[in-house]
């Protein structure tokens, strides 16, 4: 698995705000050409064939040179999309590297509100939750905004309509289309409303599902450590050439059986991690200077 520093990962966002600002504007300025739209409503059509939306409002039939284009930029939307979901990927993989802190302070954070009442839990929950929150509750404010502009601007549009509009276009859902005949400034609003209110639900479901998912238990870990070994295990272990043959585990060679058991390591890893030590190991002393470790 690859990681990333904060440097890494700062340039890496930068790149991408970069190549998606480049990828809209591209698509805002065909679509007005091709479309003979204005720039309000090529950002709209932009917005709404790149990231899939697919409203339908605005046809590109008899336009065979618009759909050609439609075709790779819909593909180059998905790659869009791959990567935000690789990110979110990452972001999974890193909370359950560090489960074991998180499920530490989730059990001091289960003690001390113990016999408080319902408030007090519920405000202690949402302080201990805040970064998480966060992301639903943006969510929530534009949902709601975008239900009562679209109710305001738009005379066919009731309140469910409304609402079942803000929500379908951030789930790229498209079901209900802007009615015709309405202002730039709608079209051009709608379609910011839907460039970052998407990537926005986006974060709000993740973290949302984060809410049911269980990345591990400190009580279920010391289960699997404290198990009894098995002969199978140990002939892993010295197939492997982690344990030796002397008839006794060492506490290095302990550390690894627990890291097996928990999942924390495969074997073939630490067979790799043996291998490069050995690499390090110039003088074959069986142990690593600093000299040694500095040079390589």
């Amino acid at each position: 698995m690859v990681s990333f520093n904060k440097e890494d990962i700062l340039t890496l966002n930068n790149i991408l705000a970069t190549a998606w600002f480049v990828w809209m504007l591209v698509g805002t300025f065909f679509y007005m050409d091709a479309l003979d739209l204005n720039m309000a409503t090529g950002f709209y059509m932009a917005v709404n064939i790149g990231y899939s939306i697919g409203f339908g409002d605005i046809p590109e039939a008899g336009h065979l040179d618009s759909q050609w284009f439609s075709t790779v930029y819909v593909l180059i939307g998905a790659s869009f999309v791959g990567a935000a979901l690789g990110m979110f990927a990452d972001s999974i993989v890193a909370d359950k590297d560090n489960w074991f802190e998180q499920e530490k302070e989730n059990i001091e954070y289960a003690h001390n509100i113990k016999y408080c009442n319902r408030l007090t839990r519920v405000c202690c929950f949402i302080v201990f939750h805040k970064d998480k929150l966060r992301a639903i509750i943006l969510w929530i404010v534009f949902v709601v905004i975008a239900t009562f502009a679209a109710w305001g601007s738009n005379e066919e549009f009731n309140f469910g309509n409304s609402l079942y509009f803000a929500v379908s276009s951030l789930s790229t859902g498209g079901h209900y289309s802007l009615p015709g005949g309405n202002r730039e400034w709608v079209y051009g609003l709608t379609g910011l409303y839907c460039a970052f209110g998407i990537p926005v639900m986006g974060i709000a479901m993740a973290t949302l599902a984060s809410f049911f998912i269980n990345v591990g238990s400190i009580e279920d870990t010391l289960k699997d450590v404290k198990a009894p070994v098995t002969k199978q295990e140990i002939d892993m272990l010295t197939e492997f050439g982690l344990a030796d043959e002397d008839g006794e585990i060492d506490k290095g060679e302990f550390i690894i059986l627990c890291m097996v058991r928990t999942g924390a390591a495969s074997p073939e890893l630490i067979k790799l991690i043996e291998q490069y030590f050995n690499e390090l190991d110039d003088d074959n002393s069986g142990t690593l200077s600093i000299d040694e470790i500095l040079k390589n």
